[in-house]
This record gives structure tokens, sequence and C-alpha cells, in this order.
């Protein structure tokens, strides 16, 4: 092999080109060149312009094809994607999105699981069901608490609610409004509504019973 030794600095005024394509390489595993110095606007060109990386001021845009890493950090360590069975977004802090997010299929995708469950949710908006669903908690009580008030309303004809346990209407001024009132299948020491001077409670024989603890107005 024939080699040029070189003592100081080698200058060339002409492109500097392999006498054949493919066919050799620019330094070796064993003996590797230190730093690569480009102009500004300078392009890494593969395979003819197949994929490019172009630089321009303050910034490199890659060209031409897809870009493959199997870690990418974004700053320093502690903010990075990174493909470890699943796609996983590391942020030291928050993770701020700007626009909507949205799942590739409708009615398809879960946002998260039984074993990794979100925290608090935190909307300024109205929460929009296509399809039935259901609120439902493994632990604890559902509270629901409106600063003004809470309405339940129903667009079709029957609006239910339904439990397998006792069900409790309680407020300071509880109104139960309708065009008419329906209390089915009433088991008996089930059911009560008190006032302040009206009890109507079911006996154990499943008769409703009336007592008043002051005067009751009827209109």
């Amino acid at each position: 092999m024939a080699k040029i030794n070189v003592s100081n600095q080698l200058s060339v005024n002409a492109h500097l080109k392999p006498d054949q394509d493919d066919g050799f390489a620019l330094g070796t595993t064993a003996n590797k060149w230190a730093d690569l110095f480009m102009a500004s606007g300078a392009v890494l060109n593969f395979n003819s312009g197949d994929v490019t990386m172009t630089h321009s001021s303050n910034l490199l845009t890659i060209s031409g094809g897809s870009t493959r890493v199997d870690k990418l950090e974004l700053s320093d360590a502690s903010n990075y994607i990174e493909l470890d069975t699943d796609l996983k977004i590391v942020a030291a802090a928050d993770v701020v999105i700007t626009g909507d997010l949205l799942p590739s299929a409708d009615d398809t995708y879960d946002l998260g699981s039984a074993a990794a469950a979100w925290q608090d949710l935190f909307l300024e908006g109205d929460i929009t069901m296509s399809d039935a669903g259901t609120f439902s908690s493994s632990a604890g009580a559902i509270t629901i608490d409106g600063a003004s008030g809470v309405v339940i309303q129903g667009n079709s004809s029957t609006t239910s609610i339904t439990t397998s346990g006792a069900l409790d209407l309680n407020g300071g001024a509880t109104t139960i409004d309708g065009t008419s009132l329906s209390l089915g299948a009433v088991q008996a020491s089930d059911f009560t509504v008190q006032g302040a001077n009206l009890t109507l409670a079911t006996t154990s024989s499943g008769n409703l019973v009336a007592s008043s603890a002051g005067n009751v107005d009827v209109d």
C-alpha cells in the first residue's frame, strides 16, 4: 500500500475523490480521523441524494428518508424519546402539546389502563361521549361537586339513575320535579323521603306511611 507521509499539513486546491465508486473508506477502525470541519451550508450526500444532511444557520436538516435512533435525548439525559417495547416520552418537567390530541382510529385506544391510571383530570369544557359509557370507581365513592349546582339531563324519554346500594338525595333544598313521579318496586324499609315537617317511609309490610313533625301544607 502506497503511503503519503506529511509532517505538518496537506493542502489541495481541487476535489479529493477516490478512483472508484464505493471502494475505499476515509479512515479505518484502527486509524480514525479526529474532527471534521465543514463550512456553512455544507451537505452530507448519501447515495447520490437518497438522503442528505444539510446545514444552515443554527439548523441541520435531514431530507430524503427516515431517521432511526435507539434513543433520542433532548437537551439532556432527563428528557428523551425511546422505544422500549412501548414508545416512551420521558420529560423532567411537563409535556406541553399545542393542538388537539387524537387517536389514529375511532373507539380503539384507551387513555391509561387499569394497571397505569392517570391521577387527576383538569378540564375547561365538555365531556362528550359518542357512544354509551360508564363512570365507575373500583374503590371509593364518585363525587360530583358543582360550584353552581349539578344538572343531570337526559335527551331520551327516560333518564335512569341506577344503584346496587342505597341512593341518597341530600341537599339544603332537594327538588324532584317532573311531569309525573313514579316510585316502582319500592321494597319495605328501603324508601324514605324526609323534610323539615314531613317524612314518607315504607314499613316492613310495604305500606307507605306519612308522619309529621309539625304543620304540613298540602296544596
